[in-house]
């Protein structure tokens, strides 16, 4: 987990990438959430705090939306690498806030004092979303949240996080580009303009559709090719 988390981590911040580079107008592929989380435990009063950093995207519109999220927490004498996968139903109070009810698993994967242990948690969070603008290009949250653990001693804590959100657009697909191939003109006084248009299907040393065409160059091998063969004194 040490290896994998920081990797996560990582990848999530390069999410963000592209949250500006698109246009606002588009709906977003996903919501990243980046900012700090303290945590309280409720059992024994210690306190820790770390990073935050997940991704949330609506696979319902209006009904379902998913997010994934690591947190780690730090005190000093432990190390707690929290990842949740919250099932949340989206509720708008107005064009800028949104409310967000969420439900979902939780791995913990801790160290403290050299010992490290596994265990699954339950979550349960409120995630409040301000946009400035109503276009939503840009906002921060706050998203308290209790933990209860399923292992032995079933630990309790309250959290909230808080922090930016950018948004992320999907690449627009490219557009298909259309090529109309070059071809040269073969100009002449006997031919005619449907002989030599842009679209003509047929090849450049092709006479045959075009009879004018045609006498045009014997006529041109006929008035010169003498010349050059038997050039004046």
């Amino acid at each position: 987990m040490k290896a994998t988390s920081p990797i996560l981590i990582a990848a999530l911040f390069l999410c963000t990438g592209n949250a500006f580079a698109q246009s606002v107008d588009k709906d977003p592929a996903a919501i990243v959430e980046l900012g700090g989380a303290p945590s309280w435990n409720i059992k024994d009063g210690g306190s820790s705090f770390g990073p935050s950093v997940a991704v949330e995207v609506t696979p319902i519109e209006k009904w379902l939306e998913l997010e994934a999220g690591v947190t780690p927490l730090f005190t000093r004498h432990s190390t707690e690498w929290n990842t949740d996968l919250l099932f949340k139903k989206p509720w708008t109070l107005s064009k800028k806030v949104e409310f967000m009810l969420g439900v979902g698993p939780e791995w913990v994967h801790a160290t403290k004092f050299g010992v490290t242990t596994n265990s699954v948690s339950g979550e349960v969070a409120a995630d409040f979303m301000f946009w400035p603008s109503a276009k939503h290009r840009f906002g921060w949250y706050l998203e308290p949240a209790y933990d209860y653990s399923f292992a032995r001693g079933h630990e309790q804590s309250l959290g909230i996080t808080g922090g930016l959100l950018p948004r992320v657009f999907a690449p627009s697909a490219p557009q298909p580009r259309h090529f109309e191939r070059s071809r040269p003109i073969f100009s002449s006084a006997f031919a005619s303009r449907e002989c030599v248009g842009l679209r003509r299907e047929k090849s450049l040393f092709s006479f045959a559709g075009c009879p004018r065409l045609r006498f045009s160059t014997w006529g041109f091998c006929l008035f010169f090719l003498p010349g050059l063969l038997c050039p004046a004194p």
